[in-house]
């Protein structure tokens, strides 16, 4: 889009811009002289005429807002927001000098001291939107910028955390949030927000954010690594993150723990506010500007506004901090969420329903009462996640009582003294591990996407670690829908009592008598 401006222009009577730092899909940001305060500059950030109205304005306005609002040393300043004569909106930001977290990762894996400090001001500044109730909801690498400062003889990055654009804040009017509409970068998004679920979003939204960005500076990989979406989001609902104790085995072990800890699935077994996070972390707790330790938040559950404008499937990627447009990571996404189109949001959104659902099971393990900690997660082998071929609606009904005929066989199978051991005590409400749980979770979903090479192979791998009832019945029924009844009758003599009339049923509608 060609921009508005150009190189020479006044803004406002009070700008005078003086190079491009950078242009993107949304916008573009350049630099200015003040003409009343000679020898000041800052960065000029100007929204595409095409993209001023609805709800990227609205989050456009909000960036300057809630950063204004905050007002804290580790958040880029905004000094002024206006609209140019074409109605293009734009923002006046502090110019800043250095790189994104981003680009020094590119580099590597950063020294346990950095990260460190880099961690500390990342959580004082987050610490500070939550007490104003507002939830950043993108954070990650390309929004964090770090400025070279000289400390005490020593060179020291000084954080900056950039883009407050889709920010919740709470019972505000002007919000926009959409329940099941994915917002946030999937490497860095919790499972609550990885299942569309932003009536659950608070400020343990951003401590996991934040563990999964210190487990990469202290490793130099991602927590949760994938080369599409729906392989990401798995990964981020179902699959534990690699054990960080593993990967740097000279790790500190208080480091280790309190990254497990922030990246646990459920919210509730999270740190419950940043500075409990950051104390953990670093060893000291957060300090107010009176040198008083700060005070603990409640977590405030951000509201969804029924008023607000729909929002879309994700927000843009790009970043345009007062530096300019950070490239694209290696190895990251190609694009953003909206890029997939109608059709892709359909596949993610019947993916995200059977995860909803897993999520429901997996908040009922019961878990040791003498350490009220989350495990910290072991390494699993990764598993290729279900390609589904077309949209898939997830549709749970009540089968209705069993017919006479079926009664009269499953009477007949409780009293076969050869009865499996593994149908014996084994039913769909057993606690399972994660890892099984995943495994049989994605084979139902095979299973309902009619892919039943894939249902039968992850049903299988789960009884490498565990046998259950709940495989064995997935295998029954793919077998049926296969027409091998010789394999279905073996399978089903391993299903429990309580699942095995469904599971005959569901046969005698695929045409195979059991």
């Amino acid at each position: 889009m060609t921009s508005p401006i150009a190189v020479g222009s006044i803004i406002a009577e009070t700008y005078k811009v003086t190079a491009q730092l950078g242009v993107g899909g949304m916008g573009s940001v350049w630099r200015a002289d003040h003409l009343r305060l000679p020898g000041k500059q800052v960065a000029v950030k100007v929204l595409h005429a095409a993209l001023a109205s609805g709800d990227i304005l609205l989050r456009f306005r909000r960036e300057a807002e809630i950063a204004s609002r905050i007002g804290h040393p580790n958040i880029v300043e905004v000094l002024d927001f206006n609209t140019l004569p074409g109605g293009e909106p734009f923002l006046v930001m502090e110019l800043l000098a250095g790189e994104s977290l981003a680009a020094r990762l590119r580099r590597g894996r950063m020294a346990e001291r950095a990260v460190l400090d880099v961690a500390r001001q990342i959580g004082s500044a987050l610490f500070a939107a939550h007490r104003m109730n507002v939830v950043h909801r993108d954070l990650k690498p390309d929004n964090i910028f770090l400025s070279p400062r000289d400390v005490d003889g020593e060179l020291r990055d000084h954080v900056k955390v950039l883009d407050f654009g889709i920010s919740k804040i709470r019972n505000s009017q002007t919000v926009v949030t959409q329940d099941a509409a994915i917002m946030g970068t999937p490497y860095y998004m919790s499972p609550e927000q990885a299942t569309g679920k932003n009536q659950e979003i608070d400020g343990r939204t951003d401590i996991f954010a934040l563990g999964a960005i210190v487990f990469e500076m202290i490793s130099g990989i991602t927590a949760f690594p994938g080369e599409s979406l729906p392989q990401v989001i798995y990964k981020v609902v179902f699959e534990p993150h690699p054990s960080l104790a593993l990967l740097m085995p000279t790790a500190s072990p208080r480091i280790v723990a309190a990254v497990d800890r922030a990246l646990a699935k459920k919210a509730d077994d999270r740190f419950p506010d940043m500075a409990a996070f950051v104390e953990a972390l670093t060893g000291r707790p957060l300090m107010g500007i009176t040198g008083q330790q700060v005070a603990a938040v409640t977590p405030v559950r951000a509201v969804p506004d029924p008023t607000s404008v729909p929002a879309p499937v994700a927000a843009s990627s790009l970043a345009l901090s007062a530096t300019g447009v950070a490239p694209a990571r290696p190895g990251t996404l190609a694009a953003p969420v909206a890029a997939m189109g109608r059709r892709g949001l359909w596949m993610v959104i019947a993916g995200v329903a059977v995860i909803t659902a897993a999520l429901a099971a997996f908040a009922l393990r019961p878990r040791p009462a003498s350490d009220p900690r989350p495990t910290p997660a072991a390494p699993v082998t990764p598993v290729k996640p279900v390609s589904i071929p077309e949209p898939v609606r997830v549709v749970v009904t009540d089968a209705g009582p069993p017919s006479p005929e079926v009664r009269d066989e499953v009477r007949a199978e409780e009293k076969r003294p050869e009865k499996s051991a593994r149908a014996k005590g084994t039913s769909r409400e057993e606690a399972l591990p994660p890892s099984v749980a995943a495994e049989l979770d994605a084979a139902e979903l095979a299973l309902t996407a009619k892919d039943l090479g894939e249902a039968i192979r992850r049903a299988r791998h789960s009884l490498y670690e565990k046998k259950t009832s709940r495989a064995a019945a997935i295998l029954t029924r793919a077998y049926c829908l296969q027409g091998d009844l010789g394999a279905a009758k073996a399978e089903l003599g391993h299903v429990a009592t309580p699942e095995r009339a469904r599971v005959i049923k569901t046969c005698r509608a695929a045409g195979m008598e059991l």
